[in-house]
């Protein structure tokens, strides 16, 4: 995880993401595609464990997030300067006072070992949290 530089999460701690761009053939190279450009960790073994739909009413912007777990190696560094840190955290040491308003919510589960499909309904930004629905899957 890492505490963002920039953009919409500025200021936050936030798992690793990015966006899927024309390089990559489907949304889970995509993911490992950032993972290795932000953090210099080689992902493996990913697999999908939940999607999260945010939409921001004053901007009128969405977006659809997948989430995914994986096994990795390598040694985290900071490499795209996107983020004031980065580091792994044991779950009981996780600063969730530090995270967007919503997040923990999804996340605590799918640390858990749950698989997760959330709705997250802001106001003016972000961090302006309005409703988060989070719905267990099978």
């Amino acid at each position: 995880m890492g505490k963002k530089n920039d953009g919409f999460m500025k200021g936050f701690v936030t798992p690793i993401g990015g966006k899927v761009d024309r390089r990559d053939k489907a949304i889970k190279q995509g993911a490992t595609r950032e993972i290795r450009e932000e953090t210099s960790i080689d992902a493996r073994n990913l697999y999908e464990v939940g999607t999260i739909s945010v939409k921001i009413v004053e901007l009128k912007w969405k977006i659809r997030i997948h989430v995914f777990k994986c096994t990795w190696c390598g040694h985290i560094r900071n490499k795209s300067g996107e983020f004031e840190f980065l580091r792994f955290f044991k779950i009981n040491e996780i600063p969730w006072d530090k995270f967007i308003p919503g997040d923990r919510d999804w996340l605590e589960k799918v640390l858990q070992g749950q698989r997760v499909q959330v709705r997250i309904i802001c106001g003016k930004n972000r961090a302006d949290l309005l409703e988060i629905v989070t719905r267990i899957l099978p």
